[in-house]
């Protein structure tokens, strides 16, 4: 037997990619060398809420016999999940998203999977802000960007690099773990300085890297959401940049990776550094249940396995 969903086509997902509260989808599943299934069935679950689904048939195109359902998204913004059950003579089959979750074509599992498509569904009322509309966006990697002035963050353990060298990108330059710790040193100032040059280009919006404190040169590994990372300067040179940029017609915008934090960070604090009330730290963290642990605290879950 094979099955087939490409979430990424109309004609097995219709309409394609984010709907609105309460709209209606359409969602096909092609089956072909299973005689008549005695069920085809889609699962659909949001915010705790399972809703199944029968699948109609409704024709054969090449041998492959084609199936239907209409599944309502939820009343309210959140994401939707969905796979589907194929049960037949031979007993049941799961179809989910790929191993890579990146949508398009699915696979074929023998147990209910963990890799499930996904729904956007956002509200009928969110509109994208005019200015943003006919906006030319620059986007800044702000360690790499511009440095102005002596690198002295005081920090000891990363990995000074001059201006210009090539960035480290294997894992023995860094001592056999990928750390990406090493810095060059550019600052919100010297972003600041530059905005006569970026404005000449006709950018009318920056889009920032995260700015927050972390460990790691691109700060996708939040140390602390509410704190100016030091070796880019502070609340006062931020500020400092949002004002001058306004007066260029130039809107600044934030990368706010929520959904990332590092393993050196208050909330998991797996070194001790913020004080023990990270979630590594103490069974107690207020953090504890952002992170899903194993058997004992090293067996954490991660960004690809990475335990940084």
């Amino acid at each position: 037997m094979t099955i087939e969903h490409n979430s990424q086509l109309e004609f097995y997902r219709k309409p394609f990619g984010a709907v609105k509260t309460e709209q209606e989808i359409t969602l096909r599943l092609a089956l072909s060398g299973a005689g008549i299934p005695h069920s085809v069935r889609c699962v659909a679950e949001c915010e705790g809420n399972v809703l199944t689904y029968n699948m109609t048939y409704i024709y054969t195109l090449a041998e492959t016999g084609v199936y239907e359902c209409t599944v309502a998204a939820p009343s309210c913004p959140s994401l939707m999940w969905y796979y589907f059950e194929v049960r037949h003579d031979g007993g049941v089959m799961y179809y989910g998203n790929n191993a890579e979750w990146l949508g398009g074509i699915g696979c074929e599992y023998e147990t209910v999977p963990s890799a499930k498509f996904q729904i956007t569904v956002y509200s009928p009322d969110y509109t994208t802000p005019e200015w943003f509309r006919n906006s030319v966006v620059y986007q800044i990697f702000p360690d790499r960007f511009y440095r102005n002035g002596k690198f002295d963050c005081g920090r000891s353990d990363i990995i000074k690099r001059n201006w210009g060298e090539e960035p480290f990108y294997k894992k023995e330059q860094f001592g056999g773990e990928y750390l990406s710790n090493d810095f060059f040193g550019g600052t919100l100032n010297g972003i600041a300085e530059k905005l006569p040059y970026i404005k000449s280009l006709g950018v009318t919006a920056i889009y920032l890297n995260p700015i927050f404190e972390a460990y790691s040169n691109h700060r996708y590994d939040t140390g602390d959401y509410e704190k100016v990372d030091p070796i880019l300067g502070n609340e006062e040179d931020f500020k400092n940049l949002c004002t001058k940029a306004e007066k260029y017609g130039i809107r600044i915008i934030l990368d706010g990776v929520f959904n990332h934090t590092g393993s050196i960070s208050k909330y998991f604090d797996k070194d001790g550094r913020y004080g023990d009330k990270g979630a590594y730290a103490s069974p107690d963290s207020p953090y504890r249940d952002w992170f899903y642990f194993g058997k004992n605290r090293d067996e954490y879950q991660s960004w690809w396995g990475m335990p940084t």
